[in-house]
């Protein structure tokens, strides 16, 4: 059974995780405006480090809804949503795990082995998790891999960092 607290978080991650995801997407596609930042990344992972390890099944299961929901409405189709869905939930699972595991629980800023490991995590996990996108782009015939893998990279990378490191000041 899932608490309370557990709960509360997962509301808490997956509400701000959905504004920051819409906020990123209109800026990079309605707006033209050509921002390559998706802060979203950040959120997940400061969300599971600052939390039990046993509330991060909800919280994920809260950004597998977010992001499927965002992208069922901005028109993506089954297989991109289920991709990016999957992608945004293991990457910052993948990442906290990580982090935790070299560099020491409880996560600081203050710590430079836990700042350093975040540091590399945020550089590593989203090229992983830019295979999966790039797969999904792909299978969907609405892109092409390498493109949007790198793009993935890219946007996980500095807004990975960017919403770590304000979130967790």
């Amino acid at each position: 059974m899932v608490n309370r607290d557990s709960l509360r978080r997962a509301l808490i991650v997956g509400v701000v995780y959905a504004t920051f995801a819409e906020l990123s997407f209109l800026l990079s596609h309605s707006l033209s405006l050509g921002v390559s930042v998706f802060p979203a990344a950040g959120v997940s992972v400061v969300g599971l480090l600052l939390s039990p390890r046993r509330a991060w099944p909800v919280m994920l299961a809260a950004v597998f809804l977010a992001e499927a929901t965002l992208d069922t409405a901005n028109h993506a189709g089954i297989v991109v949503t289920v991709g990016f869905a999957l992608a945004n939930t293991l990457e910052p699972f993948l990442s906290a795990s990580l982090v935790l595991r070299i560099g020491g629980e409880p996560f600081s800023l203050q710590r430079l082995r836990s700042v350093t490991t975040l540091a590399v995590v945020a550089i590593t996990m989203p090229m992983l998790s830019g295979l999966i996108a790039g797969a999904a782009v792909s299978l969907a015939r609405t892109g092409v891999f390498w493109e949007k893998w790198r793009l993935w990279w890219a946007q996980d990378l500095v807004g990975g960092l960017a919403g770590a490191v304000v979130l967790t000041a």
